[in-house]
């Protein structure tokens, strides 16, 4: 791993911005003194694997007993109500492999990585690739050089519409940028990385889950299109925008960390689920704090975090009636 500019006492590391690295970032240059000063004292980057286990056990529970109701009742607006659970539930195995992905579910890397691969098979993801991918948006966060892009909706139409279209090819990108890099020819934000066998290795995953998806769809279309496919495509096309916008939509063009982050409001079904990932300015700020510890972290931010929305519905609500004819957009 390249060197990193703040190390914090003991075994937790802080990852901040490589000192050898002289790209534009929005990274924060250095952690304020008495953030640090909290995050050494109440150890907010100790993991659980208890917890995350239990997280992860109950997650697979509500999507098979969700799936099961759905499958029993046999009508379509059973499979309605329970799709529009299933979005959030995809957003917590979303929030599981992203936790993974920046080694705060588990202290071991091993666990990690495993549970990062376990998490990216129902959602059809690289999750080496992944990894990267999101790295590069935490280095370059609402610049021209972050892979997640920039969303500026002038209209409420294109509020609307573009976010589920741009999800949407994400998606499919992450799939042609897989298949790349299986034969030798990965995305640019990737080559940085070093060597790609863990890219191609879940190259293969992802592969043959597509294939397996593919196959059942065939075989079993009852039962695997509305059990995977459907929420999957589902979440892609619905829940990925509705919590992902939120994050940066609206905030600075530029700054640092907190500038270009907002915090969203959740209830605590929502926040579990979530992985408390609404608390995004403070995740952003010190990516190594585990997501039980995020709120004690927003806590200790204050006002420092200046974009916050008290919901993630308020929020949207809010962008789209300022964008409404004859009002200002925000």
């Amino acid at each position: 791993m390249p060197a990193t500019s703040l190390a914090l006492e003991s075994d937790a590391l802080v990852l901040l911005l490589d000192v050898s690295d002289s790209r534009a970032t929005t990274r924060a240059p250095g952690i304020p003194k008495d953030i640090r000063q909290l995050v050494r004292d109440e150890q907010l980057t100790r993991t659980s694997a208890g917890r995350a286990a239990f997280h992860s056990v109950a997650l697979v529970a509500l999507w098979a007993g969700s799936s099961a109701l759905g499958l029993v009742a046999g009508r379509w607006w059973v499979w309605a109500l329970v799709w529009v659970a299933q979005l959030a539930l995809v957003r917590g195995a979303y929030a599981a492999m992203h936790d993974a992905s920046h080694g705060t579910l588990f202290a071991s890397r091993t666990a990690n990585r495993a549970a990062a691969l376990a998490w990216s098979v129902p959602l059809l993801l690289n999750a080496s690739l992944w990894r990267a991918w999101h790295l590069e948006h935490h280095r370059a966060t609402i610049s021209d050089e972050d892979p997640e892009g920039v969303m500026r909706a002038s209209n409420a139409l294109g509020y609307v519409v573009v976010p589920s279209l741009r999800s949407i090819a994400r998606f499919a990108a992450f799939h042609g940028q897989s298949a790349a890099t299986l034969v030798g020819r990965p995305p640019a934000y990737v080559r940085r990385f070093g060597p790609h066998l863990g890219m191609r290795l879940d190259a293969l995953v992802v592969l043959a889950a597509t294939v397996a998806l593919l196959a059942g769809s065939i075989a079993a279309p009852a039962v695997v299109i509305p059990v995977w496919l459907a929420p999957v495509l589902g979440y892609w096309l619905i829940g990925a925008p509705f919590f992902d916008l939120p994050e940066h939509d609206r905030t600075a063009s530029r700054g640092g960390t907190l500038d270009v982050s907002r915090t969203v409001g959740a209830s605590a079904p929502t926040r579990w689920l979530l992985r408390n990932g609404n608390h995004h300015a403070a995740h952003h700020l010190v990516p190594s704090v585990t997501s039980s510890q995020l709120p004690r972290l927003d806590q200790a931010l204050g006002p420092r975090t200046v974009h916050r929305s008290p919901s993630y519905l308020r929020h949207h609500v809010r962008t789209l009636a300022a964008l409404l004819p004859g009002r200002r957009a925000a």
